[in-house]
């Protein structure tokens, strides 16, 4: 995998850095879905839709990254990222239709980056990101703020999603969405309590309360999504006995193997409750994106969809069905 604005932007990092390109067909060669990717271009804030690429604003003389991305029902873009300034302090931001709103830092705050993205039916745009104090022992996992923005009013705070906020193993967060009834979704994974390090269980949490996922232990929700009917859809990976990496999803806490091995990037469901899940598979040197169609019926192909040159990246994704 290349890793070129990983090493170059350290704090911009979420589930993996990839460089991608295709997804799986559709029935009567019509595709239902539209692909949308957040990552950069050569220190520059990016986002495609399929093949179409469009850079964001940032100053000039700077450098930063989109790190995830979601579409409103009345077609809106709306784009997580960050950016360092030219005295090298990262500014946490996010894009709506390109126009770029900086988002205030929690006081005392190094390296604040907005991870994922997601919109309310009320367009009330819901954020959840990292950061470090630096004050703080080494071990501390970053610390988790939440932005919100409705009516042009932004409003942040911290958040514990631990159930331990002293555990300094912490939890990750990979995923938000947000139900038309305003419940907000956070997919991610937490800590174990096995192990001096992070030892992941896939969770999520709904209205800050955790539900652990089925899978054991070393594993973690990569991307969130929920039915009119209030069906929590939800795709990861797990390792294991042999320590595999396991790519699935879960309907309902109910858990699916997917037949490949990669790291999930989005799901997303159509009208006729048909799931499409994007993931990254290694193919020669290249990365690859596939959408596959859930459940399988065995006549699923791959065509090329977006071809990234080098120095570009994609950490985040969305799946709108039409």
């Amino acid at each position: 995998m290349k890793s070129k604005i990983c090493g170059l932007i350290a704090v911009f990092s979420l589930f993996s850095c990839v460089s991608v390109f295709a997804e799986g067909g559709a029935e009567g060669g019509q595709d239902p879905i539209i692909l949308y990717s957040a990552g950069s271009r050569n220190g520059i804030p990016c986002y495609w839709q399929n093949t179409a690429r469009k850079n964001l604003s940032i100053p000039s003389g700077t450098s930063g990254a989109a790190t995830d991305i979601t579409v409103g029902t009345d077609g809106t873009v709306y784009i997580a990222g960050a950016y360092r300034d030219r005295n090298g302090n990262t500014i946490p931001c996010y894009w709506r239709n390109g126009v770029r709103k900086d988002l205030p830092i929690p006081g005392g705050a190094e390296d604040c980056v907005p991870r994922v993205i997601a919109v309310g039916a009320d367009k009330t745009v819901h954020i959840v990101g990292t950061y470090e104090e630096y004050s703080i022992i080494a071990e501390h996992p970053d610390f988790h703020v939440y932005w919100q923005d409705g009516g042009g009013r932004i409003s942040m705070r911290d958040i514990s999603l631990h159930p331990n906020p002293n555990d300094h193993r912490g939890a990750k967060v990979h995923a938000i969405a947000v139900g038309t009834d305003g419940t907000v979704y956070i997919a991610g994974g937490r800590h174990s309590g096995i192990g001096e390090t992070y030892n992941g269980i896939p969770c999520y949490w709904q209205n800050g309360v955790i539900k652990d996922l089925s899978s054991g232990t070393n594993g973690g929700a990569a991307a969130i999504t929920v039915g009119a009917d209030k069906t929590v859809y939800i795709a990861g990976y797990y390792y294991d006995a042999d320590r595999n990496v396991i790519s699935c999803y879960w309907q309902n806490g109910v858990r699916q193997n997917l037949p490949m091995r990669g790291s999930v990037y989005a799901i997303a469901v159509g009208a006729d409750r048909t799931v499409y899940i994007s993931t990254q598979v290694l193919m020669g040197n290249r990365a690859t994106l596939w959408v596959y169609n859930c459940p399988w019926r065995g006549d699923i192909t791959a065509r090329p969809i977006c071809s990234l040159d080098d120095g570009e990246e994609i950490y985040g994704q969305f799946i709108v069905v039409k």
